[in-house]
This record gives C-alpha cells, sequence and structure tokens, in this order.
C-alpha cells in the first residue's frame, strides 16, 4: 500500500512537471505551429550536431554547471524536507530567516552573471 501511494505521488509529480512545461512552452512562444515545433523537438533526436557533445560545448561552462548542480540538489532537499515536515519553519527564528535571505541575495548579485551572450539590458518581456 505504501508503495502504490509513492508511485502515485511520483505520478502526480511527473504530470505537473509536463504541464507546466507546455505551459511555458505556449507562453515563451509567438503561434501554435512554433509551440508544436518546440515540443515536437523536445522529444526528437536533435539535428544539431554542437549539442551532441554535451552540455558544456553548449555555452555553459563547467563552474556554472557545478552552482547550477549545487542549486538545484539543495531545492530538491529543501523539498523533501518540506514535504516530509510540512509547512514547518527551516529556519526557526525570524532573524536569522531575514539574514539567511539577505545572504542568497548577496550572493545573486555577485555571481549572478549567466554566460556568454548575457546581455544585463534584456528584460524578460521585452518582446511584449
Amino acid at each position: 500500500m505504501r508503495t502504490d501511494r509513492a508511485f502515485f505521488l511520483w505520478v502526480r509529480r511527473f504530470r505537473t512537471f509536463v504541464l507546466v512545461s507546455v505551459g511555458f512552452v505556449l507562453f515563451r512562444s509567438d503561434s501554435l505551429t512554433m509551440a508544436w515545433q518546440v515540443l515536437a523537438g523536445m522529444v526528437q533526436k536533435g539535428q544539431h550536431s554542437e549539442y551532441g557533445e554535451g552540455v558544456f560545448y553548449s555555452g555553459i561552462g563547467t563552474a556554472d554547471f557545478a552552482v547550477l548542480m549545487i542549486g538545484l540538489a539543495v531545492l530538491f532537499f529543501l523539498s523533501l524536507w518540506r514535504e516530509n515536515r510540512g509547512e514547518e519553519k527551516i529556519i526557526k527564528r525570524d532573524k536569522a530567516r531575514t539574514g539567511m535571505c539577505f545572504v542568497i541575495l548577496f550572493l545573486i548579485l555577485i555571481f549572478g552573471w549567466y554566460g556568454k551572450g548575457y546581455d544585463m539590458g534584456a528584460f524578460i518581456y521585452s518582446q511584449f
């Protein structure tokens, strides 16, 4: 019985991931045809040879990839923590939580450059 609940929990997570990903593609596409091409391209073998060599040949450096993996691991373990313990505060005291938020904000401001070709002036909604 316990394994059935765990299985369906992962099925629901996967379903939510797929629905959110499709929503992001629909939101960012100029037309439904373009959205369909993007979604079809996600499940087909890539036609660009530069991506066949691996993630490090597509513009992301080793240090950026390490930061990405560490960030994903932190988010994953925090998600598991909150799932197992409910909405219990991870950091008990408000002063410590506020300090941690400022430390994270400071780290993002210092290390928040996103590789070559990153344009600080480009805004996410500049197309609209």
